[in-house]
């Protein structure tokens, strides 16, 4: 069984444009919203979808008509905000200051004359089981909806947050894409606005931006073997890839990168593109496997039985190889690593260049998530990236496998 769900945020909407809080409020498109769904229109081309659903409010059913149209649903609305729709963020602040600080830190909070969160959340469960029971096994689906409702649909599939994880609500038009099949539901890509102008992105995420991108293929990734700290050469493919990512990098103030030999290797075909420097930092490198590096699984098994049962069937978080490092050690050398990347180089777009395993565990970490339920969140393809952003020190995740130079 296999089935897929894109989320798609609607354009731009006067609200968005004018900065306002809208929640069931029913605004139409702005300009740049008409022209956004020419661009989501052409960057989608002929892919076809089995069934698409939409909000019943305006911005999402003209964003879905320039796709094909869609079945209005209110249940895909965004949360009812009360008393705050139709004020700015700065006005919300003023008047109610512990509401929005609650709902910054991802606290509980009730918003006066609004849904409450309960409910929200309740409404999107049922719309969702339902329409992931009526989909066919094989067929995709299109949901157009909103910015809030996204990102709440990613958090209860990835089982983190309450609906309220630490993630970023996604652009107008992006692509947000959950795969169900039977091994569970995963987030394949979140907030896919490459189709859009760079500079949009830019424009509404102020803070410090950190760029994650797994190298390219390697001999080792063919075989399915664990690199950890020891080095694979990229393939053919992999080195085509990184001249790919090379050519749709976008700007960024500095690159970093693992000192392992493959992720160099993919840096470099960047820097040589955009004229970088390559700031070597040795805590991105992969996850350490000890005595399970350059094995498959199966030879990891057969080595020590008992712990790849206990970390591979029973979900147990332990040191990989014996001597290596468990998931969550991983994630939190990245973390300390990224942390004072970020201090040093404050309001900066920092990209760095680094491995799939440690990547995820990064993520997992800013996330909260457990490694139990790490299979949620997919490694990133090879020259993927993932993105988070950095505001006052919290770290919220903006984008995860993202990858406009590769075919789907």
């Amino acid at each position: 069984m296999t089935k897929t769900i894109t989320f798609i945020r609607h354009a731009e909407s006067t609200g968005n444009h004018e900065g306002l809080w809208q929640g069931h409020t029913d605004t139409s498109l702005s300009e740049t919203g008409l022209d956004q769904i020419s661009i989501l229109a052409a960057a989608l081309g002929t892919q076809h979808f089995d069934e698409i659903i939409t909000s019943d409010l305006a911005r999402a059913r003209q964003t879905a008509d320039a796709i094909g149209g869609g079945t209005p649903d209110d249940r895909w609305r965004e949360l009812a905000l009360g008393d705050f729709e139709g004020l700015s963020t700065r006005e919300i602040g003023e008047r109610y200051p512990d509401v929005l600080e609650a709902m910054a830190a991802g606290d509980d909070f009730a918003i006066p004359g609004g849904e409450s969160v309960e409910g929200f959340l309740e409404r999107l469960d049922v719309a969702f089981e339902e329409l992931v029971e009526a989909l066919a096994e094989g067929s995709r689906a299109v949901v157009v909806t909103h910015g809030g409702v996204i990102r709440t649909i990613a958090s209860r599939v990835l089982g983190v947050g309450d609906g309220f994880a630490p993630i970023q609500v996604p652009m107008n038009t992006s692509l947000t894409r959950i795969l169900i099949d039977d091994e569970g539901r995963r987030l394949q890509v979140y907030n896919d606005a490459t189709h859009l102008a760079e500079s949009v992105a830019d424009a509404r995420w102020p803070g410090t931006n950190v760029y994650l991108f797994r190298h390219g293929q390697t001999e080792a990734n063919l075989t399915r073997r664990w690199q950890g700290r020891g080095d694979s050469s990229l393939t053919e493919t992999g080195r085509h890839q990184a001249t790919l990512l090379a050519d749709a990098f976008p700007s960024m103030d500095r690159l970093m990168v693992s000192p392992a030999g493959r992720a160099r290797d993919t840096a470099r075909a960047v820097a040589q593109r955009h004229g970088h420097e390559v700031q070597l930092i040795d805590d991105l490198v992969e996850m350490d496997f000890g005595e399970w590096e350059n094995k498959t699984a199966e030879e990891a098994e057969a080595l020590h039985p008992e712990q790849f049962d206990l970390i591979y069937r029973q979900g147990v978080d332990i040191q990989r190889g014996l001597n290596g490092e468990s998931f969550a050690e991983a994630g939190i050398r990245l973390a300390d690593a990224i942390a004072a990347a970020v201090e040093e180089h404050r309001g900066e777009r920092i990209g760095m260049v680094t491995h799939g395993g440690a990547a995820r565990a990064y993520v997992a970490h800013v996330l909260g998530m457990d490694f139990a339920s790490r299979e949620r969140l997919p490694v990133l393809r090879n020259t993927a990236r993932a993105r988070v952003l950095y505001r006052d020190h919290r770290p919220r995740l903006a984008e995860y496998n993202v990858a406009p130079h590769l075919e789907d």
